[in-house]
Order: structure tokens, then sequence, then C-alpha cells
């Protein structure tokens, strides 16, 4: 049996309890964002660092992170704008042929034109407006513990110090759990560095894919291949859908 000195044994329990409070208090949210905000301004500042003092690569690290995170909530809240006014526009085009191949091949839809989907819709949101009452109330919840991981993750970087280790229990642990913390990290920079490269190549297909055949809403397409599919599997599956409609709506060969 592998002996492990009792700091590590510790350091994993301690790891592992951190991870069950997250579930247990529904933190995720909070530790993303501060996951994703620590990554960017340690990366930018590891490579600015070995060129200008370290001093001002903390601060234009900060400075690159700001820029990054107010492009990217300015992203997606054009993306929210433009799936508002172009997700109806595409139903729109997409129920009549969708009608057509359902019954070509027997199966009935519960809708048979737009307005009557919206009815459904409308339905759908009377009987169960509790619950949808109760999910905003979670995403106003969540939106703040994002701000409130990102605000924790500038502070630590602003204010990280050099670790010092002395001989003894405490420290042994300290440098432990620190290290399990630091690969962590690596493991998960790499992970989204990967999201990301993968995300930006699909887009890039993507594009040419759609800009060849003459796809409508292009413009919104584009975009939002690369931004959910950032999220791994669910955001392809989503982004995908979203093609498959716009290319029913053109012609069955299409989708």
């Amino acid at each position: 049996m592998l002996r492990l000195p009792p700091s590590r044994w510790v350091a994993y329990f301690s790891f592992a309890l951190l991870l069950v409070s997250t579930a247990t208090f529904q933190l995720g949210a909070a530790i993303l964002a501060g996951i994703f905000s620590y990554t960017i301004l340690d990366s930018a500042h590891r490579k600015l660092a070995s060129h200008i003092r370290p001093f001002l690569a903390r601060w234009l690290s900060l400075m690159i992170f700001t820029v990054t995170a107010v492009a990217a909530a300015w992203m997606f809240w054009r993306f929210i704008r433009q799936s508002i006014t172009t997700l109806p526009d595409i139903l729109a085009r997409v129920i009549p042929p969708l009608n057509e191949i359902s019954l070509r091949y027997g199966l009935d839809l519960p809708f048979e034109n737009i307005h009557e989907f919206r009815h459904m819709i409308l339905e759908a949101v009377k009987e169960n407006v509790s619950d949808i009452s109760h999910a905003s109330g979670i995403l106003t919840k969540k939106f703040f513990h994002v701000l409130i991981g990102i605000f924790i993750a500038i502070l630590h970087f602003m204010n990280e110090t050099k670790e010092e280790y002395h001989e003894n229990l405490y420290d042994a642990f300290r440098k432990e759990f620190n290290e399990h913390a630091a690969r962590f990290m690596q493991s998960f920079e790499r992970v989204l560095g990967a999201q990301v490269i993968i995300s930006a190549i699909n887009t890039v297909l993507t594009a040419i894919f759609l800009i060849v055949l003459g796809f409508p809403y292009a413009p919104f397409l584009v975009p939002a291949t690369f931004i959910l599919g950032i999220l791994p599997i669910i955001g392809n599956v989503l982004s995908n859908t979203i093609i498959v409609c716009t290319a029913l709506s053109l012609s069955p060969r299409h989708a």
C-alpha cells in the first residue's frame, strides 16, 4: 500500500471537502467565475513579467482582464439581444417545411404555424409561472455570485505574495494544499485554452460553410457558434440545433 505523509492526506481531504462544500452551498457560479478570472489574470501576468517590471505587469494584466471582461460581457449581451430578435424569425421560417416533413412521415406536431407555436409557449409560461419566477430569482442570485467570484479573484491576484514555508505540520499541509490548487489551476487553464481554440476553429469552418451555402442569419449564427461552443458538449448541441433549423428554412437537403 502506498504510504503518503499525513500532510498530503489532510490536503486531499481538505480539497475534497472544498468541492463538496461548493456543491452543498451552490457556490459553483462564484467558484467558476473566480477561476476564469484568475486564469486570465495569471496567464497575462506570466507572459508580461518576463518583459517588464512585476509591479507594472500586474497592473497591466488587470487592465487586460478588464478589457477582456467588458468585451466578453458586451458580446454576450449582444448575442442575447440578437437571439431575442432572430430566433423567432428562424422559427417562423422553419415551421412550414417542418410541417411538410411531419405530414410526409406521418408525424403529428402540436402546432401548424408560428402563431400556434407562440400560443403554446405562452400557455406553458402561464402554467409554470411560479417556476419561472423562482428561476429568475436564482439567476439574479447567481449573477451576484459571479461578481463576488470576480472581485475575490482580483483581490487575490493583486495581493499575491511569494509563499514562505517553515518546518512544521501546518506549513507542510499548506504547501501540499497550495500545490494541489496550482495543479488544478494549470489543468483548468489547459482545458479552457483548448476549448476556446476548438471553438474558434469550429467557428471559422462553420462561417465558411454558412457563407458558401448562402445561409440566412449568418451574422447571428457565426457568433452563436463561438459563444455556445465554449460550453463543452451542450454548447455544440445547441449551436448545431440552431443551424439545422436555419437550414430547414432553406430546404431539407440543406439540413
